[in-house]
């Protein structure tokens, strides 16, 4: 997906040019199912059986009662309140406590041993806050993976982007935000770019000038141009300390996807973030991350590595390349299982 960039993204919104879909009203946000809903084939579920389920992840979130009912029998509570799956399907709460809770329903064949998973729901977490739309009385209902965003029909990120893109031509900006958010979790810069320029403008989400720069900072670090030109403009809309806190998230989210992953590229972009676009600049944090880098396989690296080395003293270097060994060794053999890290890391002594 970084070919071609220029024909796949959205052109920059302006706001003369903004568009505006009202949403569908709902009487009670909160009711599971305004009918009684017997659900027949995998097509019906597949069709109707998301919104449902939104509105149920909803529920978990604000009643504690409902989610602990829900929690020990999804099936019966579904039921109680008047929706029926098929006869070969069921349905787990996975993860209830966690702050991704997700809803999976199963298929599963009469004297068959294999399940098939039909669709799944999941919270997301962004910015260290729900990802979540405004509905009716001030209740947030949550933003949910449904079918026809997100399925088990192994849509190729190339092709999720273009469906993203043609959503947002339909004007179906929420759907197109969702397509966007998830694609730039996993660093596809096109969609970072995009999902910054919905943030700038409130375009399928509330405007929200932190979050744009946040995006447009990882879109710059992932080597997109047409980000680095937004930088300045965007830190302009914010205070300092403001500043300060997505400068905070930029480093943690640039951490956690190195250890989760082992992905080394992070080492590099984590020098580049301290080298280069950092509010405030700390080339030692700089040398021991392009050390990290080069240490991992990155030898291109070495050039930027060895030039913030020569502003840095003899007596310091020692100390960061024994932090940078530390580091490396732990990116590369304590991994943490649950793609979550087990510790932040602290330049100390320094």
């Amino acid at each position: 997906m970084a070919s071609d960039k220029q024909s796949k993204s959205l052109i920059p919104i302006k706001n003369n040019e903004v568009s505006v879909v009202k949403s569908s009203k709902s009487k009670d946000p909160l009711n599971i199912s305004e009918k009684l809903q017997h659900f027949k084939s995998r097509d019906e579920v597949k069709k109707l059986l998301p919104d449902i389920l939104g509105r149920v992840l909803a529920r978990t979130w604000i009643d504690s009662d409902f989610r602990e009912q829900f929690s020990i029998d999804p099936q019966k509570t579904l039921e109680f309140n008047g929706v029926y799956l098929p006869e070969d399907m069921y349905i787990e709460f996975q993860k209830p406590n966690s702050d991704r809770p997700k809803i999976v329903v199963y298929q599963q064949r009469p004297n068959s041993k294999f399940k098939l998973r039909v669709l799944y729901l999941q919270l997301v977490m962004m910015a260290g806050r729900w990802l979540l739309s405004f509905i009716k009385l001030s209740f947030l209902v949550i933003v949910f993976f449904a079918l026809n965003i997100h399925s088990d029909d192994h849509m190729s990120d190339n092709d999720f982007y273009k469906k993203g893109i043609s959503l947002y031509k339909s004007a179906k900006f929420s759907e197109a935000f969702i397509v966007f958010f998830n694609l730039s979790i996993k660093g596809d810069t096109n969609s970072q770019f995009n999902l910054s320029n919905m943030y700038s403008g409130g375009i399928g989400t509330t405007q929200d000038f932190s979050e744009a720069l946040k995006w447009t900072w990882l879109c710059a670090l992932g080597g997109e141009k047409r980000c680095y030109k937004k930088i300045e403009s965007l830190k302009m809309n914010l205070d300092e300390k403001s500043l300060e806190k997505v400068s905070d998230s930029v480093e943690e989210i640039l951490q956690k996807e190195l250890y989760k992953n082992q992905d080394i590229q992070y080492a590099l972009k984590l020098g580049f973030w301290y080298d280069r676009f950092s509010p405030i600049v700390d080339i030692e944090k700089a040398y021991i991350w392009y050390s990290v880098a080069v240490t991992g396989g990155l030898y291109k690296a070495m050039k930027v590595r060895d030039k913030v080395r020569k502003k840095i003293d003899n007596e310091t270097i020692v100390k960061l390349q024994k932090e940078a060994n530390n580091i490396y060794t732990k990116v590369k053999y304590f991994e943490n299982n649950n793609g979550e890290i087990k510790w932040i890391i602290k330049f100390t002594g320094l």
